[in-house]
């Protein structure tokens, strides 16, 4: 990325360059393990800390800023990615069982960072605990879940991958370190995943402190479209994404087919202005 940044993006007038959570995450080949996070060392499938660095350092000297994809609505599930045969298989569980596909081997992050079910204290930038989770009263080891999509998206687990307790103010701290440690670094720029998973006044008071360029915030059609007073209120943040734009677009510029008659769309391209 920074070497595109100053042989291209810069000298083609890029104002930014969007990557992915440069944080520690599991274990796997897949696009989506980074979006699992393992701690917050800035180790990851994208590089080390020191190349991260260096790739912040050469965009910003090439006149590209650095939008960040942070994740901090969820933690890692104690699954395995890899190897594939053995996917989804629970680790660092107490016994092994090939029947229901549990193993006594340690989840791990990118970095040798190693977690268990609901508790992340194997590095100092973590310190995570049971009680840093939300979690049912009186059991810190079991949450509601999400799907169910009835359930309460802004305390329940989604999919599975235990929910961060972002009122909290011993996690609103290590978060606050994590966003800090990237704004130092350089990265003027959030773009904040399952948003919608995290209570607006939660988040707010996380990006307040910095005096960042921009922030978008990850929201679904469903939220945008059914919940207004969640809109709102997550507007007096930032701006927000529209997963529905390029289908709009799209709709646009393909003639629409209707009962076997094709009809132009032409004349809707002013929509796009």
């Amino acid at each position: 990325v920074g070497r595109e940044c100053k042989n291209y993006l810069g000298r083609t007038g890029f104002d930014f360059v969007q990557v992915p959570p440069p944080q520690e995450h599991v274990v796997g080949d897949v696009w989506w393990v980074r979006y699992r996070p393992a701690s917050f060392l800035l180790e990851s499938r994208g590089g080390s800390r020191e190349e991260f660095e260096q790739m912040v350092k050469d965009c910003r000297e090439s006149g590209v800023e650095v939008m960040v994809d942070l994740v901090i609505n969820h933690m890692a599930a104690n699954w395995l990615v890899s190897p594939y045969e053995r996917r989804n298989w629970v680790c660092s569980a107490e016994a092994d069982d090939e029947k229901t596909h549990k193993t006594t081997e340690p989840c791990k992050g990118w970095a040798g960072t190693k977690f268990q079910y609901r508790s992340f204290t194997d590095t100092k930038e973590s310190q995570l605990n049971k009680k840093s989770f939300h979690h049912y009263a009186g059991n810190l080891m079991a949450n509601c879940e999400l799907p169910p999509w009835s359930n309460n998206r802004y305390l329940c687990d989604l999919f599975n991958m235990p929910d961060l307790d972002t009122e909290r103010p011993e996690v609103q701290i290590i978060l606050s370190r994590y966003l800090l440690d990237l704004y130092d670094i350089g990265v003027t720029m959030f773009r904040i995943d399952a948003a919608g998973h995290i209570y607006p006044s939660s988040l707010a008071k996380l990006l307040e402190p910095m005096p960042l360029e921009y922030v978008v915030q990850e929201l679904y059609p469903h939220i945008i479209a059914f919940e207004p007073e969640t809109i709102r209120k997550a507007k007096l943040i930032s701006p927000i994404t529209d997963f529905l734009y390029g289908q709009r677009v799209t709709q646009i510029f393909i003639d629409a087919y209707t009962n076997g008659v094709w009809a132009s769309r032409s004349k809707h391209f002013g929509e796009l202005a």
